[in-house]
C-alpha cells in the first residue's frame, strides 16, 4: 500500500475583489482532499493581498497506488458580517505526478506557487499561493525517529561563560602575573 503525509502551506491570495457593500469581509478557505477536509482562519483582506500562512496535513493512503486521480481542491468563502458565506472562487490542484514522483524519491517538496481561483462564472478571480511537501510512509518515520527529543544540554548565561574563561591559565599569567608566580614576586620583595 502507497501512502505518506502531504503537507499544504496556505500563503496568501492576491487580487480578491469584495462583492459586499455592507462594510469589512474576511476571507477564509476551506481545503479537501478525498473526504479529508480543513478549514484556514479567516482574515480581512485589503483587496490586493490576503494572508493566511497556515500549514495543513493530510495523511495519504492509496491501496491500488493509483494517485493519477488525487486532486486538492481549495475553496475561498467570504465571510460577512451580517448574512450567510458566499464561495468566492475555487482552486483545483491535480497532486497525481506530484505523489508519484514524492513517492518513488522518498519525499518532495513545491515551493509556494500561484495558482488561479476561478469564479462560479468560469472567470478568473485573482490567485491563491500554495507550496505542497510529501513525504512517503517509509520516510515518515525515519524522520519521527530523528526527531525524537533528546536531552538538551543546559543554557548558561553570559557570566558564566565570562567568569569560566578567568579559570584558564594563560589568562591568569596575563591578567595577573602576581597571582601565577607567587615565588618571583617574593624574590623580587
Amino acid at each position: 500500500m502507497k501512502g505518506g503525509v502531504l503537507e499544504v502551506l496556505l500563503v496568501n491570495a492576491e487580487g480578491l475583489k469584495h462583492t459586499s457593500f455592507l462594510g469589512n469581509t474576511g476571507y477564509y478557505v476551506v481545503l479537501q482532499i478525498g473526504k479529508e477536509i480543513h478549514t484556514s482562519k479567516i482574515t480581512s483582506g485589503n483587496g490586493k493581498q490576503t494572508c493566511w500562512n497556515e500549514k495543513f496535513t493530510f495523511k495519504l493512503s492509496l491501496p491500488d497506488g493509483r494517485w493519477s486521480s488525487t486532486h486538492l481542491s481549495l475553496r475561498i468563502l467570504e465571510r460577512h458580517k451580517f448574512g450567510k458565506d458566499d464561495v468566492f472562487g475555487e482552486t483545483m490542484i491535480h497532486l497525481g505526478g506530484f505523489l508519484t514522483e514524492g513517492h518513488e524519491r522518498g519525499h518532495l517538496e513545491q515551493m509556494p506557487a500561484p495558482y488561479n481561483i476561478v469564479a462560479e462564472d468560469g472567470t478568473f478571480e485573482g490567485e491563491v499561493k500554495v507550496g505542497l511537501r510529501f513525504i512517503a510512509e517509509g520516510e515518515v518515520t525515519q524522520m519521527e525517529r530523528r526527531e525524537k527529543p533528546g536531552v538538551e544540554k543546559p543554557r548558561y548565561s553570559i557570566y558564566h561563560t565570562v567568569f569560566s574563561l578567568v579559570q584558564v591559565p594563560w589568562l591568569k599569567l596575563y591578567f595577573f602575573p602576581d597571582v601565577a608566580n607567587p615565588t618571583e614576586t617574593q624574590k623580587q620583595k
